[in-house]
């Protein structure tokens, strides 16, 4: 009788870790390039359903905009769930806004980072 046994050598190694079904890009850099960046994307790509994961409040001409306030503390709070309401959404690709990479915004950051498969545009 064989038995079968995989290990995993850390959290998060085994499996696309939290990351939406959806196509995800993430852009980041400055909060005001990172919004004209997505009004470009968003035109680039008007063919198809697009959701936003929005940090900044800012408005969007696309079918789904999540915003999840500017607090980092309450954006980490909401992260996956946030992601997970927009895949659920019927959507054909998602771009999310970064913040900066301090503190809490490190971890956030890391986790979109991870979510959308370092599928990112720097601004």
């Amino acid at each position: 009788m064989k038995i079968e046994t995989s290990i995993t050598l850390s959290p998060c190694m085994k499996y696309k870790h939290y990351a939406p079904e959806t196509e995800m890009i993430l852009v980041e850099g400055k909060s005001e390039k990172i919004v004209e960046k997505i009004r470009e994307l968003i035109k680039k790509y008007s063919d198809r359903k697009i959701g936003i994961l929005s940090i900044t409040g800012s408005k969007y001409d696309a079918e789904v905009v999540n915003f999840l306030g500017k607090d980092l503390n309450r954006v980490a709070e909401h992260l996956f769930s946030a992601l997970r309401e927009l895949d659920n959404q019927n959507i054909d690709l998602i771009l999310a806004e970064g913040c900066i990479s301090r503190g809490i915004g490190l971890a956030i950051m890391n986790r979109l980072r991870k979510a959308c498969g370092y599928n990112i545009v720097r601004v």
